[in-house]
């Protein structure tokens, strides 16, 4: 393959990587002369012969892949690695900024637009546009067809019915504590409320309610089968 008909990215990279090799070598062999020409005739004459002497590198860069090192990079930082900025700048060229330059940031943008204000139909009166405004402000539940509750103070007939529930809710437990009561107060030990355990369940009457629960029960069955707004 010669160098007149090859004009395709396979042959620039094969070009690419044969002009590397012949730097690299370069950078060796000089590096090689200097030693055996310079560095070591310089210190036999001024110091005398040595066991070890100075050696003289000369650095050859090494092409960087800067996006396959900025994708590893940015993997391995959110799995918890610890990466040195200054090695990276070294990597990919870029010097450490100095006090006063001018940086690069990232520009945040909001990531959702605010809703867009409903604005009054004027062909609607008042009257009209209250209950309008109602319906597009609470979607109805594509699935059974009821709304969804927009604010925890927006209350709906299950929540009437609870509080109704709990209205007297004393006197409804009364009969089942009472039993309890009798017996923490005439306990003189702990063997004495565990012996009169036995028999307290009888004495317990949860009648009242049982059949509160019962009632409140049925009320929401049918709240449920007649397909009202809860």
């Amino acid at each position: 393959m010669s160098s007149d008909d090859g004009s395709s990215m396979a042959q620039a990279k094969v070009h690419e990587n044969v002009r590397h090799d012949i730097g690299k070598a370069d950078a060796r062999q000089i590096s090689v002369t200097i030693n055996r020409d310079l560095v070591r005739p310089f210190v036999d004459l001024n110091f005398g012969p040595q066991e070890a002497y100075p050696t003289v590198v000369l650095p050859f860069a090494e092409s960087e892949d800067i996006k396959a090192l900025a994708e590893v990079i940015d993997k391995l930082v959110r799995l918890g690695l610890e990466v040195s900025m200054p090695k990276v700048r070294q990597r990919i060229g870029f010097d450490e900024p100095e006090d006063g330059e001018k940086l690069l940031y990232v520009v945040k943008t909001p990531d959702k637009q605010p809703p867009a204000e409903l604005k009054p139909d004027p062909e609607l009166d008042d009257d009209q546009e209250r209950p309008a405004k109602a319906q597009a402000m609470r979607p109805t539940c594509p699935h059974c067809g009821g709304y969804h509750a927009l604010a925890a103070d927006e209350r709906d007939e299950l929540d009437i019915l609870a509080d109704t529930g709990l209205e007297n809710w004393e006197a409804q437990l009364d009969p089942l504590l009472k039993p309890i009561k009798a017996l923490f107060a005439r306990a003189e030990s702990y063997a004495d409320i565990e012996a009169g355990l036995d028999d307290l369940a009888a004495k317990m009457d949860a009648g009242p309610l049982a059949d509160r629960l019962a009632k409140l029960t049925m009320i929401a069955r049918g709240l449920g089968d007649s397909g009202a707004e809860i």
